[in-house]
């Protein structure tokens, strides 16, 4: 502003920081809120901004004025522009960290339902259905065996074989064999089925604590989502420059008359300032050291008439001083 205007041309030697401190001096910003008020943990609302400059060039004083108030606009609508870049970069940053989580948070619950199949609370009206089947095959499993077991007792019991009892003896054999293999199976079944009803509890904590932390990161991605779509819209609206800014409502003009007093008038106001204060000096002065300056003075605060007043002479110094003293003081020698 200094450079660009010349300012302070005719005080080349001034230092910069004089320089500045001169300038900002020469220049006020008053703010006017905005009639709707100020809510609670919201910014300040400036309705306008009115800059005044006193300067001794007039011309010089309105082309500051005038610099200053086009620096606002400018800072105004390329501020407004970077604040809505940056919130759309930000939202969008935000949105992008959001989906990431969920595919990853997604990714984690499918390869644990993977793992705990069987265990999944979802499964738990097939498991037990299943779980009562196995149970009432195991026992017709064992009542099959038990008969066969006691069938081929009886015969090996006959002192004489016919051949069809050997016969019958290997159907046995091999049928037991077939109902242990199923029961086998079915005991392997069952003990999976216990054990993953008693895994049951966990598996469902497990799955609602993923349930809430997706849950949770839904609601923030939809709110991003939200929020990126407003900060769009106001990125938009700031390259148009249609959206709410600053505006110069009236350029400053050259002003015909000087705002202050001129020195005449200065100059007038200082004596007669300098007058009262000489005067209130020389009455306190009176109050602490009281003189008494007439007979009239002296009858009245000391109650005494005063025949004759000699006034207090002092002599100038030097011999002349102390020579005219003398004179005064002899009484054969006349001063007239």
């Amino acid at each position: 502003m200094i450079d660009r205007h010349t300012l302070f041309a005719d005080q080349p030697d001034l230092p910069l920081d004089k320089k500045l401190f001169a300038l900002r001096s020469a220049v006020t910003f008053q703010v006017v809120d905005s009639a709707a008020g100020q809510g609670f943990g919201q910014a300040r609302n400036i309705a306008a901004i009115i800059i005044s400059v006193r300067y001794g060039d007039a011309e010089l004083a309105a082309r500051i004025a005038n610099d200053f108030a086009q620096g606002i606009l400018d800072q105004s609508a390329a501020g407004q522009r970077d604040r809505a870049d940056k919130n759309a970069a930000f939202f969008r940053e935000d949105e992008a960290r959001l989906f990431a989580a969920i595919t990853a948070l997604e990714t984690e619950i499918a390869a644990y339902k993977n793992a705990n199949a069987d265990a999944m609370p979802a499964l738990n009206d097939a498991r037990g259905d299943e779980l009562v089947s196995l149970t009432n095959d195991l026992r017709s499993l064992d009542q099959s065996l038990l008969a066969l077991a006691g069938e081929q007792t009886a015969i090996a019991q006959k002192q004489t074989q016919r051949e069809t009892d050997k016969r019958r003896l290997g159907e046995i054999a091999a049928q037991t064999e077939v109902l242990t293999a199923q029961r086998d199976a079915s005991k392997t079944r069952l003990a999976e089925l216990q054990t993953a009803l008693a895994a049951t509890p966990e598996i469902d904590r497990v799955m609602s604590g993923y349930d809430r932390a997706l849950q949770q990161l839904q609601d923030q991605y939809d709110i991003a989502t939200r929020r990126l779509a407003e900060a769009d819209t106001a990125q938009r609206l700031a390259e148009r420059q249609q959206s709410g800014r600053f505006t110069l409502l009236e350029r400053a003009l050259t002003p015909d008359y000087p705002i202050g007093g001129g020195k005449k008038k200065i100059a007038i106001a200082g004596a007669v300032g300098s007058l009262l204060a000489a005067l209130v000096a020389a009455f306190l002065l009176d109050l602490v050291k009281p003189v008494v300056r007439s007979s009239a003075q002296m009858q009245r605060q000391l109650d005494l008439e005063p025949v004759v007043c000699i006034p207090e002479i002092r002599a100038p110094k030097g011999r002349l001083g102390s020579a005219a003293l003398r004179l005064i003081d002899d009484p054969n020698r006349p001063i007239f």
